[in-house]
């Protein structure tokens, strides 16, 4: 029976909100786990929570992994090239179905390639990544410089740096071990518990480091503080804004009568560009009205702005042919 990509894609993205607050939930509930259940001692439960959270930090892993794929292709004019460097992909076929799928924007071409590839062991993660981006994402880590504001990932950027091959066999232990857990009965297997905490421990911090190198790779010096976070939204705004002018600008000019019967009426169209504005402005105010006075207003006012504003574009886009 022949697979129904768009309809998987569809049914992933449906079972997830944002995949990187999935993430450290999930992450955090795994850790939590296990710490409850030291203090059950005993040995046959915490056997069964070490299998358990082995399978559910790969089953996270793919999950990341496929997210930081697509960022990177629908984000990056480069990445979107280096798609045909991905062997995995090359023999994949496109019909009918995905080109209506790109056309109406069910997926984006970052969907429909990262749902193509395989993340089954470290170097799948490592070579997709590497592949799309030109360069080696171990040894930027090795490299990494910048410091960040948010403790957690100088963190781990340093645990990494001072002990990459440590990390590295870690994560392809715990690869090993689930391939065990999910496709053999594995009765008489012995899981070492102090050395697979500290396997799982170490591809927590691998996982992790991926999410900040290909986050710096996409935003280059993203903003950390409040007050450069909420210039950034407004920064993201304004460019929005200036391609909705520009291209209102094109659509007005492009008034023409239709088959010499049927014309836009110029006027009109204006008044409901401009009573639109009014509704993206109350809509953005009511979205960000409890955070008046507050450091966060202008970072939600400004986001909602922006989103209003690429519906808007998407729309006129597809209501006139320029």
């Amino acid at each position: 029976m022949k697979r129904d990509i768009i309809n998987e894609i569809k049914e992933i993205k449906s079972r997830n909100n944002d995949i990187y607050e999935e993430f450290y939930l999930k992450i955090n509930r795994i850790e939590k786990i296990i710490e409850d259940s030291q203090k059950l001692n005993d040995d046959f439960i915490q056997a069964e929570i070490l299998r358990y959270s082995v399978i559910n930090i790969v089953a996270c892993s793919e999950a990341l992994s496929r997210s930081l794929v697509k960022e990177l292709i629908d984000n990056n004019e480069s990445c979107f090239t280096n798609i045909k460097k991905i062997n995995q992909f090359n023999n994949f076929k496109i019909d009918i179905t995905i080109l209506t799928a790109f056309q109406t924007k069910t997926i984006t071409i970052g969907d429909l390639v990262a749902h193509a590839l395989s993340y089954n062991n470290f170097e799948d993660i490592t070579s997709n990544i590497n592949n799309l981006r030109d360069s080696d994402i171990i040894e930027e880590l090795k490299k990494f410089q910048r410091k960040y504001l948010y403790e957690r990932f100088n963190e781990v950027l340093n645990i990494f740096k001072n002990n990459p091959n440590a990390i590295i066999k870690s994560v392809k232990e715990i690869f090993k071990l689930r391939h065990i857990l999910c496709h053999e009965y594995a009765n008489n297997i012995h899981i070492d518990y102090s050395e697979t905490i500290y396997n799982l421990e170490n591809f927590k911090i691998f996982l992790e480091c991926c999410f900040v190198s290909v986050t710096e790779y996409l935003q280059p010096n993203y903003p950390e503080t409040q007050f450069e976070i909420n210039q950034n939204a407004k920064n993201n705004f304004e460019k929005i804004e200036k391609e909705f002018l520009e291209l209102l600008e094109k659509i007005t000019n492009s008034f023409v009568s239709l088959d010499g019967n049927e014309y836009i009426d110029k006027s009109f169209f204006l008044k409901s560009i401009n009573d639109w504005k009014n509704y993206a402005e109350y809509f953005a105010s009511s979205m960000s009205v409890k955070f008046i006075g507050g450091s966060m207003y202008d970072l939600i006012y400004y986001s909602n702005m922006e989103e209003v504003y690429k519906s808007k574009i998407e729309l006129l886009k597809k209501s006139f042919t320029l």
